[in-house]
């Protein structure tokens, strides 16, 4: 998709108006732009830090299956 540009006259609008429109732009500008950058940061750090880090565990205790169902 293309990049839409166009020009709007805001000279039949009177001064209120023209400062409404101005700062509801502003708004919409700043929502869609925040959200676009939230969204990049997302992507990039999905998982926390730790995640990349080993466990550090003080024994690994080998099983077979039937003893998770024999115990319980």
């Amino acid at each position: 998709m293309g990049t839409l540009e166009r020009n709007i006259d805001l000279n039949d609008l009177p001064k209120s108006a023209q400062e409404q429109l101005l700062e509801y732009y502003l708004f919409l500008k700043n929502k869609y732009s925040s959200k676009k950058k939230e969204s990049q940061k997302k992507s990039a750090q999905q998982l926390p830090k730790d995640f990349y880090h080993p466990l550090l565990v003080n024994k690994y205790v080998k099983f077979d299956r039937t003893e998770i169902y024999n115990n319980g």
